[in-house]
């Protein structure tokens, strides 16, 4: 499903980018950067300024929502997904 979003949006298909994009599909809910770091973390190096550049990269390409909570803090979720 990752290297599909990433094809169509003409979009490099870097591992970092894939697991960014497998944590949120994993994970159903919205994440934030921080959340989404702990995650990818684990499987690939990668820094905290990367993560939020590619959530940017992704958010900008409509790959990504973005929305700010009422506890101040940004969380990202796959366009098209729901709340659960």
């Amino acid at each position: 499903m990752e290297e599909e979003l990433l094809a169509k949006n003409d979009l490099k298909q870097t591992k970092r980018r894939k697991a960014v994009l497998a944590v949120l599909e994993a994970a159903g809910t919205p994440l934030s950067a921080e959340e989404i770091y702990g995650k990818v973390v684990t499987q690939v190096h990668m820094s905290v300024s990367t993560t939020y550049r590619i959530l940017g990269v992704l958010t900008e390409k409509g790959l990504l929502l973005k929305s700010l909570s009422q506890d101040g803090k940004t969380y990202y979720q796959l366009s098209g997904t729901k709340h659960k």
